[in-house]
């Protein structure tokens, strides 16, 4: 084998090394999707509408629900071991996304690492979603990971990344509400709205990753 054969197979597996970042967290947001449905099928049942309802219903049980000891019916959750496997694999997911997307952004690499930093943590906390206080858990998370988010739209918006920046600043006020239908008690359509978050916030991080490699 000659020099510039060897030098044309290491440039190759470089190319290949450097996808990883890429496609691996993209991967393990289909993942997750996939044990979500399954572990929805594993639910026993019942909701805040209906205590004895069978199964998981998409508009009514939410999905933090799929984690808990017991299901609203007050059986043994069997969905909750893959249920948390699903939150791990998504949560590690974003967390990757976290550490590579803000250097494609067109701002100092201080705040580069604040963005990294804040959606990271925010992905650590949640790991303790399904062993510690509901609200708490959230509530930090949230913070800052609307504060990556929001500071994430601000540099797509400085590469005249339009869609993707408006996607983002919408997907903020949906999580705005989901916050204002929670502690308002305005709780009725919460579970669908909060699916519809979470279907928009999964698509807007497969994008976010795709388009800033």
């Amino acid at each position: 084998m000659t020099h510039q054969q060897l030098l044309k197979n290491s440039s190759a597996l470089q190319t290949q090394t450097a996808k990883w970042p890429v496609y691996l967290p993209v991967a393990g947001i289909v993942l997750f999707i996939l044990l979500y449905i399954i572990a929805t099928l594993l639910y026993p049942g019942g909701s805040d509408i209906d205590r004895n309802a069978k199964g998981f219903n998409w508009l009514h049980n939410y999905w933090c629900e799929l984690m808990a000891p017991y299901s609203q019916n007050r059986q043994p959750n069997t969905a909750r071991a893959l249920a948390i496997s699903a939150m791990c694999v998504l949560a590690a997911s974003l967390a990757v996304i976290w550490y590579f997307v803000p250097s494609h952004l067109p701002f100092p690499r201080l705040l580069q690492k604040l963005i990294s930093l804040s959606g990271i943590l925010s992905m650590i906390i949640l790991f303790f979603l399904f062993s510690y206080d509901h609200d708490k858990v959230i509530n930090m998370a949230a913070t800052l990971g609307f504060t990556a988010m929001i500071l994430t739209s601000a540099g797509l918006y400085r590469k005249k990344m339009f869609l993707l920046f408006a996607w983002g600043v919408f997907g903020f006020f949906l999580g705005l509400l989901n916050t204002w239908l929670y502690y308002s008690g305005q709780r009725y359509y919460l579970p669908v709205v909060q699916k519809i978050t979470f279907i928009f916030f999964l698509a807007w991080f497969v994008l976010l990753r795709l388009r800033n490699k």
